[in-house]
Protein backbone atom coordinates (compact mmCIF):
# COMPACT_ATOMS: atom_id res chain seq x y z
CA UNK A 1 0.00 0.00 0.00
CA UNK A 2 1.33 3.54 -0.90
CA UNK A 3 2.29 5.47 2.01
CA UNK A 4 -0.05 8.42 1.14
CA UNK A 5 -2.68 6.27 1.04
CA UNK A 6 -1.52 4.11 4.77
CA UNK A 7 -1.57 7.79 6.20
CA UNK A 8 -5.18 7.95 5.30
CA UNK A 9 -5.91 5.19 7.79
CA UNK A 10 -2.86 6.72 10.29
CA UNK A 11 -5.19 9.94 10.49
CA UNK A 12 -8.55 8.07 11.21
CA UNK A 13 -7.69 4.53 13.06
CA UNK A 14 -3.76 5.36 15.04
CA UNK A 15 -4.53 8.38 16.60
CA UNK A 16 -6.07 6.23 19.69
CA UNK A 17 -5.15 3.52 21.67
CA UNK A 18 -7.52 1.38 23.04
CA UNK A 19 -7.03 -0.12 26.50
CA UNK A 20 -9.26 -2.42 27.45
CA UNK A 21 -13.25 -0.44 27.41
CA UNK A 22 -11.44 3.07 27.68
CA UNK A 23 -9.71 4.69 25.08
CA UNK A 24 -6.63 7.65 25.17
CA UNK A 25 -4.43 9.51 23.11
CA UNK A 26 -1.65 8.07 20.87
CA UNK A 27 1.24 10.29 19.52
CA UNK A 28 0.01 11.54 16.05
CA UNK A 29 2.24 9.15 13.68
CA UNK A 30 4.52 11.62 10.93
CA UNK A 31 5.80 8.35 8.92
CA UNK A 32 5.67 5.28 7.59
CA UNK A 33 7.92 4.09 10.35
CA UNK A 34 6.77 5.81 13.37
CA UNK A 35 3.42 4.12 11.91
CA UNK A 36 4.98 0.81 11.79
CA UNK A 37 6.40 0.96 15.67
CA UNK A 38 2.90 2.32 16.60
CA UNK A 39 1.49 -0.81 15.32
CA UNK A 40 3.42 -3.87 15.02
CA UNK A 41 3.32 -5.95 12.02
CA UNK A 42 1.52 -8.56 13.44
CA UNK A 43 -1.71 -6.22 14.59
CA UNK A 44 -1.68 -3.69 11.84
CA UNK A 45 -4.40 -5.45 10.30
CA UNK A 46 -6.23 -6.66 13.29
CA UNK A 47 -6.09 -3.32 14.36
CA UNK A 48 -7.46 -1.41 10.99
CA UNK A 49 -9.54 -3.69 10.41
CA UNK A 50 -13.51 -2.98 10.99
CA UNK A 51 -16.51 -5.40 9.81
CA UNK A 52 -17.17 -5.07 6.57
CA UNK A 53 -21.18 -3.29 6.03
CA UNK A 54 -23.55 -5.97 5.34
CA UNK A 55 -25.55 -3.71 3.11
CA UNK A 56 -28.14 -6.68 2.69
CA UNK A 57 -29.35 -6.21 6.04
CA UNK A 58 -28.80 -2.22 6.08
CA UNK A 59 -31.51 -2.29 3.36
CA UNK A 60 -33.79 -4.15 5.08
CA UNK A 61 -33.60 -1.70 7.73
CA UNK A 62 -33.77 1.22 5.81
CA UNK A 63 -37.11 -0.15 4.12
CA UNK A 64 -38.73 -1.56 7.41
CA UNK A 65 -37.86 1.88 8.54
CA UNK A 66 -38.81 4.27 5.54
CA UNK A 67 -42.48 2.09 5.54
CA UNK A 68 -43.33 2.48 9.24
CA UNK A 69 -43.44 5.89 8.46
CA UNK A 70 -45.22 6.23 5.82
CA UNK A 71 -47.63 4.20 6.94
CA UNK A 72 -47.66 6.26 10.34
CA UNK A 73 -48.48 9.36 8.01
CA UNK A 74 -50.96 7.70 6.40
CA UNK A 75 -53.13 6.76 9.51
CA UNK A 76 -53.44 10.68 10.27
CA UNK A 77 -56.18 13.07 8.95
CA UNK A 78 -53.66 15.30 6.82
CA UNK A 79 -54.78 16.49 3.25
CA UNK A 80 -53.35 15.39 0.16
CA UNK A 81 -50.64 18.33 -0.07
CA UNK A 82 -50.09 18.18 3.19
CA UNK A 83 -49.54 14.11 3.26
CA UNK A 84 -47.01 14.40 0.13
CA UNK A 85 -45.03 17.11 2.29
CA UNK A 86 -45.03 14.98 5.22
CA UNK A 87 -43.74 12.15 2.95
CA UNK A 88 -41.16 14.06 1.57
CA UNK A 89 -39.83 15.93 4.73
CA UNK A 90 -40.13 12.91 7.11
CA UNK A 91 -40.48 9.74 5.75
CA UNK A 92 -38.06 9.88 2.82
CA UNK A 93 -35.26 11.28 4.78
CA UNK A 94 -34.78 7.71 6.50
CA UNK A 95 -33.33 6.61 3.13
CA UNK A 96 -31.70 9.90 2.03
CA UNK A 97 -29.17 9.18 4.94
CA UNK A 98 -27.80 6.02 3.44
CA UNK A 99 -27.48 7.29 -0.46
CA UNK A 100 -23.68 6.60 -1.09
CA UNK A 101 -22.77 4.56 1.80
CA UNK A 102 -24.96 1.50 1.48
CA UNK A 103 -25.15 0.02 -2.16
CA UNK A 104 -28.84 0.04 -3.53
CA UNK A 105 -29.40 -0.70 -6.89
CA UNK A 106 -31.65 0.40 -9.49
CA UNK A 107 -34.35 -2.29 -8.77
CA UNK A 108 -33.81 -1.70 -4.92
CA UNK A 109 -34.90 1.89 -5.98
CA UNK A 110 -37.49 1.20 -8.04
CA UNK A 111 -39.06 -1.06 -5.47
CA UNK A 112 -39.35 1.54 -3.07
CA UNK A 113 -41.19 3.74 -5.28
CA UNK A 114 -43.32 0.87 -6.10
CA UNK A 115 -43.82 0.21 -2.21
CA UNK A 116 -44.98 3.86 -1.76
CA UNK A 117 -47.48 3.87 -4.82
CA UNK A 118 -48.97 0.84 -2.72
CA UNK A 119 -49.33 2.22 0.31
CA UNK A 120 -50.94 5.44 -1.17
CA UNK A 121 -53.51 3.22 -3.02
CA UNK A 122 -53.91 1.10 -0.24
CA UNK A 123 -54.90 4.30 2.03
CA UNK A 124 -56.85 5.27 -0.80
CA UNK A 125 -54.73 8.47 -1.48
CA UNK A 126 -53.89 6.95 -5.37
CA UNK A 127 -56.29 5.89 -7.76
CA UNK A 128 -55.04 2.63 -9.00
CA UNK A 129 -55.40 4.18 -12.38
CA UNK A 130 -53.71 7.75 -11.63
CA UNK A 131 -50.73 8.48 -13.45
CA UNK A 132 -47.56 7.74 -11.88
CA UNK A 133 -46.02 10.85 -14.08
CA UNK A 134 -48.12 13.17 -12.50
CA UNK A 135 -47.26 11.52 -8.64
CA UNK A 136 -44.11 12.93 -8.97
CA UNK A 137 -44.03 15.93 -11.50
CA UNK A 138 -43.49 19.43 -8.85
CA UNK A 139 -47.27 20.63 -7.68
CA UNK A 140 -46.53 23.92 -9.35
CA UNK A 141 -46.21 22.05 -12.58
CA UNK A 142 -49.71 20.49 -12.11
CA UNK A 143 -48.36 16.96 -10.57
CA UNK A 144 -48.39 15.96 -6.58
CA UNK A 145 -44.62 16.82 -5.73
CA UNK A 146 -43.96 13.18 -4.38
CA UNK A 147 -40.13 12.90 -4.28
CA UNK A 148 -39.01 9.95 -6.82
CA UNK A 149 -36.39 7.95 -4.54
CA UNK A 150 -34.57 6.73 -7.52
CA UNK A 151 -33.92 9.86 -8.69
CA UNK A 152 -32.71 11.43 -5.27
CA UNK A 153 -30.09 8.18 -5.04
CA UNK A 154 -28.53 8.96 -8.28
CA UNK A 155 -28.62 12.60 -7.95
CA UNK A 156 -26.89 12.53 -4.68
CA UNK A 157 -24.48 9.71 -5.51
CA UNK A 158 -23.59 11.91 -8.77
CA UNK A 159 -23.29 15.09 -6.56
CA UNK A 160 -21.04 13.28 -4.02
CA UNK A 161 -18.76 11.76 -6.77
CA UNK A 162 -18.43 14.97 -8.59
CA UNK A 163 -17.50 16.35 -5.16
CA UNK A 164 -14.48 14.31 -4.64
CA UNK A 165 -12.94 13.70 -8.01
CA UNK A 166 -12.80 17.64 -8.03
CA UNK A 167 -11.23 17.42 -4.45
CA UNK A 168 -7.28 18.49 -4.72
CA UNK A 169 -6.38 16.71 -1.26
CA UNK A 170 -3.72 13.69 -2.03
CA UNK A 171 -5.04 11.79 0.79
CA UNK A 172 -8.49 11.87 -0.71
CA UNK A 173 -7.52 11.34 -4.00
CA UNK A 174 -4.85 7.98 -3.32
CA UNK A 175 -8.01 6.99 -1.38
CA UNK A 176 -10.39 7.47 -4.39
CA UNK A 177 -8.21 5.79 -6.78
CA UNK A 178 -8.23 2.84 -4.28
CA UNK A 179 -11.67 2.66 -4.56
CA UNK A 180 -12.61 -0.30 -7.15
CA UNK A 181 -16.29 -0.63 -6.26
CA UNK A 182 -15.58 -0.89 -2.67
CA UNK A 183 -18.59 1.65 -2.38
CA UNK A 184 -21.73 3.10 -4.15
CA UNK A 185 -19.41 5.83 -5.90
CA UNK A 186 -16.74 3.64 -7.03
CA UNK A 187 -14.01 6.42 -7.21
CA UNK A 188 -11.22 4.38 -8.67
CA UNK A 189 -13.10 3.36 -11.79
CA UNK A 190 -13.84 7.36 -12.31
CA UNK A 191 -10.73 8.29 -11.87
CA UNK A 192 -8.88 5.68 -14.16
CA UNK A 193 -11.93 6.44 -16.92
CA UNK A 194 -12.91 10.08 -16.38
CA UNK A 195 -16.22 10.88 -14.01
CA UNK A 196 -19.11 8.74 -14.55
CA UNK A 197 -22.19 10.38 -14.85
CA UNK A 198 -25.58 8.69 -12.92
CA UNK A 199 -28.64 8.48 -14.79
CA UNK A 200 -30.54 10.86 -13.66
CA UNK A 201 -34.86 9.67 -14.89
CA UNK A 202 -36.61 12.16 -17.09
CA UNK A 203 -36.23 15.70 -16.62
CA UNK A 204 -39.66 17.21 -15.69
CA UNK A 205 -40.36 18.64 -19.50
CA UNK A 206 -39.82 15.26 -20.64
CA UNK A 207 -42.21 14.20 -18.05
CA UNK A 208 -44.49 16.68 -19.37
CA UNK A 209 -44.40 15.51 -22.68
CA UNK A 210 -44.98 12.06 -21.97
CA UNK A 211 -47.89 12.76 -19.63
CA UNK A 212 -49.45 14.92 -23.02
CA UNK A 213 -49.54 12.15 -24.62
CA UNK A 214 -52.00 10.22 -22.13
CA UNK A 215 -55.62 11.24 -22.95
CA UNK A 216 -57.06 11.04 -19.83
CA UNK A 217 -54.53 13.58 -18.10
CA UNK A 218 -54.52 16.12 -20.88
CA UNK A 219 -56.05 18.32 -18.08
CA UNK A 220 -53.22 17.90 -16.37
CA UNK A 221 -50.56 18.37 -18.72
CA UNK A 222 -52.12 21.89 -19.81
CA UNK A 223 -52.36 23.16 -16.33
CA UNK A 224 -48.50 22.11 -16.02
CA UNK A 225 -47.25 24.24 -19.34
CA UNK A 226 -45.27 26.91 -18.44
CA UNK A 227 -47.11 30.77 -18.11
Amino acid sequence: MRWSALRWFVVVVAVVMLQGNSAKAAPRPRNEDMFRELLKLDQMYSSIARPRINHTQLKKEFQEKYKSRVTKLLNTLLSGGNLIKAINSWAVPVLTYSFGIVKWSVTDLDELDRLTRRLLTKFRHLHTNSSVIRLYLPRRRGGRGLLNIKNQCLNQEASLRRKLLTNRDPLITAVAREDAGYTPLSLGCSVRSGPVQAEMGPKVQRAINMLRLQELDRLYADRARPR
